[in-house]
């Protein structure tokens, strides 16, 4: 299987351009990216984690590349970015369903008089998997950390299992920046 076999050539990229832009985030760290994969849905990226793992690639998920710490700079390492799986799912009256790449001040003018408070510098362009994968922290504090926030999570481990877990099992995603999976919703 090749990656040309799970995404068209519009999702995924090998240009050296797309290489040099994915290998740093804005800690201005320098890394070396493989290629990018903007995976579509969760079948996807169970394909991808079946096709790294026969081919010995790493990957690093990678939301808006806001943070500051170098957490998805990659490291001779194929870059997933998320933003393509940015729906928002389910508005209820005290919660809402969203697709990792869903950009927060796009969740929070969908929500209209309600809001996801915690609210990092980077509300314009950041996104919500990447929050949680960070445990983001806001502009003002007394909000909390985005894990706080976080009821249920759908994700793909490293052995490619699909996972839809509640609050009591999520602590294990949170704040890992990807290490123990790619979160696909939340």
């Amino acid at each position: 299987m090749r990656l040309s076999d799970i995404f068209s050539s519009a999702n995924r990229s090998e240009t050296e351009v797309d290489k040099l832009i994915y290998s740093r985030d804005a800690s201005g760290i320098d890394g070396e990216c493989l290629g990018v994969v903007w995976p579509r849905n969760a079948e996807e990226l169970h394909k991808l984690l079946s096709y790294v793992r026969r081919n010995d690639v790493t990957l690093v998920p990678r939301g808006a590349g806001t943070a500051l710490k170098g957490q998805c700079v990659p490291n001779k390492s194929l870059v997933v970015d998320m933003s393509k799986m940015n729906k928002i799912l389910e508005i209820g009256d005290d919660y809402v369903e969203v697709q990792a790449g869903v950009v927060l001040d796009d969740l929070n003018r969908a929500l209209g008089d309600m809001f996801f408070p915690v609210i990092p510098y980077t509300h314009k362009v950041c996104t919500i998997g990447g929050m949680i994968a960070a445990n983001a922290h806001g502009l003002h504090s007394y909000y909390g950390k985005t894990g706080q926030y976080v009821l249920a999570l759908e994700v793909i481990d490293g052995a490619g299992r699909y996972l839809k877990m509640n609050a009591s099992t999520i602590k294990n995603f949170i704040g890992f920046e990807g290490t123990s999976g790619i979160i696909i919703a939340a």
